[in-house]
């Protein structure tokens, strides 16, 4: 992402959503999923499997990815 007032739009929601400009901690995302009644092994897998997909929402608002 290039554009500077993009990034601080993001990093400002972060804060607001997770306490963190960077976006929500490991902990934080295992927290939420054990709290949804998960077991460990299956909140692994889902922060896992997260990781691995696109915030739709996110991608719409900046556009596609930039290939370097």
């Amino acid at each position: 992402m290039t554009d500077p007032m993009e990034v601080e739009a993001l990093r400002a929601r972060d804060s607001r959503l997770y306490g963190n400009p960077e976006g929500p901690t490991f902990e934080q995302l295992l927290e939420e999923e054990r709290a949804s009644g998960l077991t460990e092994d299956q909140a692994y897998e889902r922060i896992i499997q997260g990781s691995q997909s696109a915030n739709q929402k996110v991608n719409r608002r900046v556009g596609p990815p930039n290939p370097e």
